[in-house]
């Protein structure tokens, strides 16, 4: 059974750097360069925390085991009651991505947000598929993401509304 909850200090551990560190699983992040270190990645989460943004841990429970399998973080919004969410999922192709991004979606809205924007790459389909799927709607597509004065990426910006 899958299930969402607070990440915490003790969930940055090697299984964790070594996601940050896949090329594969972070090649649609803007993070696809840095090189995590277990004291960059403490301190990602304390200013994460700070800022009283969403940190949240995906992961599969057994009966006595939790397995992780995916981060999600939302940087919210309070005064506008929104959140921009984002999601990294360690094993892909096998359908979490869509469950965990519902479950979270679930737990923003309970927590009385009324929006959520995600955006993404053009080119990770998959994520695409995920918003569209779960009743997000397209708000923007930038042609051309700059960055330093460097034409970096296509992205696409979508934005579910509380009914």
């Amino acid at each position: 059974m899958i299930e969402i909850r607070k990440f915490k200090l003790s969930d940055i551990d090697s299984s964790y750097l070594t996601w940050l560190n896949n090329k594969r699983l972070m090649r649609f992040s803007r993070h696809s360069k840095k090189k995590f270190t277990k004291k960059i990645a403490i301190d990602s989460y304390k200013k994460i925390k700070k800022g009283k943004n969403l940190f949240l841990l995906a992961y599969l429970r057994n009966k006595k085991t939790e397995n992780k399998i995916g981060t999600l973080i939302g940087y919210t919004d309070k005064l506008n009651q929104s959140c921009n969410l984002g999601i990294l999922i360690s094993k892909q192709g096998k359908g979490y991505g869509f469950t965990v991004w519902k479950m979270a979606i679930s737990y923003i809205f309970n927590k009385g947000y009324k929006s959520i924007i995600a955006g993404t790459l053009t080119t990770n389909q998959a994520m695409v598929k995920i918003f569209k799927k779960s009743g997000m709607k397209l708000l923007i597509k930038k042609k051309v993401y700059y960055e330093n004065f460097k034409k970096i990426r296509r992205v696409e910006i979508y934005k579910l509304v509380r009914n």
